[in-house]
């Protein structure tokens, strides 16, 4: 029995979603996808990158891990150079690639899935942004478990954020790593602002007093000057935050970021007077001697993705509408009520008939009842496949509900098979009429109420 929930679209995706864009370094992330994975795979691995100092792709490391057989499979930390990586023939750059295990495009990539995780099909997908691999995801399943129908576009939707999200990571690392370094000498502070200049985050320094110090062009772009010049003179702390978001960030982000770091949301205002959401990461640069100096602040407009995210909640708004809608519509349709002539009303019964829409059918049945003033109501079951004993409950909770109204209930549409069964099941409807079709049904009903057919000359 395949376990797997159908679709990934909106709740699980958004719930991961919110979950990733909570992710606080690499590892958060990497364990958020991965649970990601878990909720819809027998198995789920994220393998994420480092590079050489030449630029090129050096090692692959399992950095999140989950199974449902609760074995630990692959232990974290597993490194791999690139070039002896076992699924690197099975790797895509874009898109997902899926992977039947007997087919497998090498044998060391059949093994390392048949014979170490036990997977029969498995799908991998990139972490890529702007151009780079920044790591790899693979899903496996075993039996006959089969992925959720919009795994592939959830799954490459996700990956995006998680790939960006690390490239930030990357960013802040490196940004962390260098900058305390950097402002010591002038040759450290050149490389410093190489590395800045060309970010393409807002970064910003203040001496302790939050006094500017350095800004980058990317600062200078986000916040609407026309200039790093005229940034450096026009920017304050301060006055680029809205009023109502000022105490917060005297009293909790400043305390925090001077004595360590502080990571969140803050809301922040442009030259023009707009106001953005961005994601922001602040943190205070110590001497040698560990005196604080400066507080550095890195900062990204959320603006596109916090749109995005809006945007998905509203569709997931307006299809549950819609699938509440087409509910409604599918059981006003199973359960149609006909009048044939005053006092006798006909309902047709097609498809099988379970404890929810048995009840339907009652609830139709009643309301039938009292609003044509029925006496005599024929259900009709021709096109119910299997009658068993559950059917029949179902049948005889409606017959006496439709007694209690003063209505006396039919049933037709007894096939040969339908008789056979209620037979070798010993279900008993020796106190119920029934009859073969409903045209026998009619004819019956009429002549309960003194009526029948005549032939017009």
């Amino acid at each position: 029995m395949n376990w797997c929930p159908q679709t990934l679209f909106p709740q699980l995706f958004l719930e991961h979603n919110l979950a990733l864009a909570a992710a606080r370094d690499r590892a958060g992330v990497a364990g958020a996808m991965c649970a990601f994975l878990a909720a819809c795979a027998d198995h789920g691995t994220v393998f994420l990158c480092e590079y050489g100092s030449d630029g090129t792709l050096a090692l692959v490391e399992v950095t999140a891990t989950r199974d449902r057989s609760g074995g630990e499979l692959l232990p974290l930390a597993m490194r791999y150079t690139w070039e002896d990586f076992p699924l690197r023939a099975a790797v895509p750059m874009e898109g997902i690639r899926w992977i039947n295990v007997s087919q497998a495009t090498s044998a060391t990539v059949d093994a390392w899935l048949s014979e170490l995780l036990h997977l029969q099909r498995a799908a991998v997908a990139p972490l890529v942004a702007e151009g780079r691999a920044l790591g790899f995801l693979l899903a496996g399943w075993r039996g006959e478990a089969e992925p959720p129908t919009d795994f592939a576009t959830t799954v490459e939707a996700i990956a995006v954020h998680a790939a960006y999200k690390l490239l930030h990571q990357y960013e802040v690392e490196q940004v962390l790593s260098q900058a305390r370094l950097a402002i010591q000498s002038a040759e450290e502070e050149r490389i410093f602002r190489d590395l800045v200049e060309n970010a393409g985050d807002a970064i910003d320094i203040v001496e302790p007093d939050l006094v500017p110090f350095y800004v980058n062009p990317a600062f200078a772009r986000l916040y609407g000057f026309d200039s790093v010049h005229e940034a450096m003179v026009g920017a304050d702390l301060l006055l680029m935050t809205p009023p109502e978001e000022r105490q917060r960030l005297e009293e909790e982000i400043l305390p925090q970021a001077r004595a360590g770091m502080w990571q969140g949301t803050l809301q922040r205002l442009r030259q023009d007077g707009s106001v953005f959401t961005a994601a922001v990461t602040m943190f205070g640069i110590r001497d040698a001697d560990g005196n604080l100096i400066g507080l550095a602040t890195i900062a990204r407009d959320e603006t596109a993705r916090l749109e995005l995210e809006s945007s998905l909640r509203e569709q997931a708004r307006l299809r549950d509408e819609l699938v509440a809608a087409q509910s409604r519509l599918i059981e006003e349709l199973s359960t149609p009520i006909i009048p044939v002539t005053d006092g006798i009303l006909v309902m047709p019964i097609i498809g099988a008939v379970d404890t929810k829409r048995a009840r339907n059918v009652t609830r139709a049945l009643l309301a039938g009842i009292g609003q044509y003033r029925a006496r005599v109501v024929i259900l009709d079951i021709t096109g119910v496949p299997l009658v068993d004993s559950g059917v029949a409950e179902h049948l005889n909770k409606a017959i006496q509900a439709a007694r209690l109204k003063g209505a006396q209930t039919i049933i037709t549409g007894i096939s040969e098979a339908v008789a056979e069964t209620v037979v070798d099941l010993g279900i008993d409807w020796s106190g119920i009429k029934t009859l073969a079709d409903l045209q026998a049904g009619i004819h019956y009903a009429l002549a309960l109420m003194g009526k029948r057919i005549v032939a017009s000359t």
